[in-house]
């Protein structure tokens, strides 16, 4: 007869943006997770509705969830703070966080993490959530006797993966792109930390990769100009043009970064991204039971694009993502770029990345995860559910 206490389930629950899922997390004896879908659903995650028909769906559960979002769905800034210890971050960041926002703080949670240290002061990166919109999740979870461990953006569990795959080195910078229907979320790692994370609200076209669009009416070729025939300018073929070196920083729309250091420990302490091993971990705050505001979604841009001209979109923000990193942020060149969602047309963004970055590029999942659910869904949810 067994009298040892059973081990804890670990539990994910992941979305697109228009896609959820809720898998869990196994152990195996070679110490890569694998996991099992137990319910998937169109709909954003955060949806009360939504996650109701995924918890119907999965059975009966007990455990441990850990949540992973797009970063668009979390409202992020960088926070310059005077030179403090960091046991008295977490005390200050209220003050300074109220004057940022333009809506009361109460009616957030919150993660933070110092992302770079200068001479006379620190740079805080900050992620902030709707309180109202995870109170519900955590309410209808623990209905479930699911207790929430742990939630982050997409690219914390992203990262999570890597390392536990053996991917990361603290001695090579690395880029990662997690393209979703209608955003995409880039984050670049190094030494340990996520130093420089941003999204870019980038939809993705309607028309399933592959198939023939409708061609517009051609032009008989007598007709067809000197200029029309002229070589592909710089920008045609997915590299900057001389006139864009200089306004690398338009349109650049950056949030807080992540990564090693911790927040305050007054709050729900929900166990944090471990890129190193180290076990450390963040709290994310819990201000008050005044639950107002669901999560900010960034706008999708207008849908219009056809599959090159998404691919070569893709291909430009993570130019000026390494471009920016390394030239304002003063980073170390980007030696490895690890691209997520791209699994129909890998070989044609890869093409894309190796002639305008002249650099080879990864899929995060070195193959398919599942044929049911799509693979980049799979790795974020083992990414952020493999918290033994």
């Amino acid at each position: 007869m067994n009298f040892l206490p059973k081990k804890k389930r670990h539990f994910a629950l992941a979305g697109d943006g228009r896609l959820s899922v809720l898998a869990e997390v196994l152990r195996t004896s070679t110490g890569i997770p694998t996991h099992r879908i137990l319910a998937m659903t169109e709909g954003v995650v955060s949806d009360e509705a939504v996650l109701a028909r995924l918890l119907t769906s999965a059975g009966e559960m007990k455990g441990r969830i850990s949540i992973a979002l797009p970063l668009s769905h979390f409202e992020t800034l960088s926070m310059p703070l005077p030179l403090m210890p960091e046991t008295s971050i977490g005390r200050a960041l209220p003050y300074h966080l109220g004057k940022a926002l333009s809506r009361p703080l109460k009616e957030y949670v919150y993660d933070w993490q110092i992302t770079q240290r200068r001479k006379e002061q620190l740079e805080v990166g900050v992620f902030l959530y709707p309180e109202k919109s995870f109170q519900q999740m955590r309410k209808q979870l623990a209905e479930k006797e699911l207790e929430v461990t742990n939630m982050e953006p997409d690219v914390f569990a992203a990262f999570a993966y890597l390392g536990r795959d053996g991917r990361l080195s603290p001695r090579e910078t690395t880029l990662c792109c997690l393209l979703w229907p209608e955003t995409i979320s880039l984050a670049v790692y190094e030494n340990g930390i996520l130093a420089l994370v941003r999204t870019v609200p980038t939809s993705q076209p309607t028309t399933p990769f592959g198939v023939v669009e409708e061609e517009e009416e051609s032009v008989p070729a007598e007709e067809v100009g000197e200029e029309a025939k002229a070589e592909p300018t710089e920008e045609s073929r997915g590299l900057l043009a001389d006139t864009e070196v200089d306004s690398i920083l338009d349109g650049f729309d950056l949030g807080g970064g992540g990564g090693g250091d911790g927040g305050d420990d007054s709050g729900l302490s929900l166990e944090a991204v471990d890129l190193e091993g180290a076990g450390d971990s963040i709290s994310l705050e819990m201000p008050s039971d005044d639950l107002l505001g669901e999560a900010p979604l960034a706008a999708p841009a207008a849908n219009s694009m056809i599959w090159p001209d998404y691919i070569e979109s893709v291909t430009l923000d993570i130019m000026r993502t390494r471009d920016y990193y390394v030239s304002v942020v003063k980073g170390e060149a980007v030696k490895n770029i690890v691209v997520n969602g791209a699994e129909d047309f890998k070989e044609e963004l890869q093409e894309a990345i190796n002639g305008s970055l002249r650099m080879e590029s990864s899929s995060l999942a070195r193959a398919a995860l599942g044929a049911d659910c799509p693979t980049s869904l799979i790795a974020i949810s083992i990414g952020t559910g493999m918290r033994w």
